[in-house]
């Protein structure tokens, strides 16, 4: 073998081994890029993932939020309604004295001998009405009005030429609101038609 076939063989292993080292790092860079690829695609979906979890997070959040708003708003109507009946119990046991005075302010109006005393009673059956008032209660009307099962209890029914049928014509005892709900009804006496009414009703 000559040097010049020695020196041609040099550079081919030179070149070869150049080569085989280029390959080597293009296949580095080429697994380095892979794997900042595989990387982002690993990120990317941890990211969705993390986003999916925050939006979920967010949802429950505002869910609980609208949840315990309600709940207050529950809470604060059912402390209203509660005050406004706290004293239902109370003022069902005074009614019967508020309908002694009353009786008893009726009864003496004819009688001089006790007007001092009537005035007396009847400025205590104001004063005590009035505070009453101031609670919540309320007289429901009756003479004249028609007959409402919801806040009447008829006693009584009688023919009447005077009145349509279910008018109430007598108030036997006073009925009363506790914030416009029926704490007691009144109780009356009701307008039915009398027989010629009932005849010429037939006729027609």
């Amino acid at each position: 073998m000559d040097n010049n076939e020695s020196v041609e063989n040099l550079v081919t292993e030179e070149k070869e081994v150049v080569d085989t080292k280029k390959e080597e790092k293009e296949e580095i860079a080429k697994d380095a890029e892979r794997s900042d690829a595989d990387r982002t695609i690993k990120l990317e979906k941890e990211l969705e993932e993390k986003k999916k979890e925050a939006e979920s997070n967010l949802d429950r959040l505002l869910r609980l939020h609208a949840e315990f708003e309600n709940y207050k708003k529950r809470i604060s109507k059912e402390q209203i309604e509660f005050a406004k009946f706290v004293n239902e119990n109370l003022l069902k046991e005074l009614l019967p004295v508020l309908d002694n005075l009353e009786r008893a302010v009726n009864s003496a109006k004819n009688d001089k001998v006790f007007d001092s005393l009537k005035e007396g009673v009847d400025m205590t059956l104001k004063q005590f009405s009035s505070v009453l008032e101031k609670a919540g209660l309320k007289e429901i009307t009756s003479i004249g009005e028609t007959f409402d099962p919801n806040r009447h209890e008829a006693l009584l029914m009688i023919e009447s030429d005077e009145h349509e049928k279910n008018t109430i014509v007598e108030e036997h005892q006073k009925g009363y609101l506790l914030n416009n709900r029926v704490l007691r009804p009144s109780k009356v006496v009701v307008s039915k038609k009398n027989k010629t009414q009932k005849e010429e009703c037939k006729n027609e």
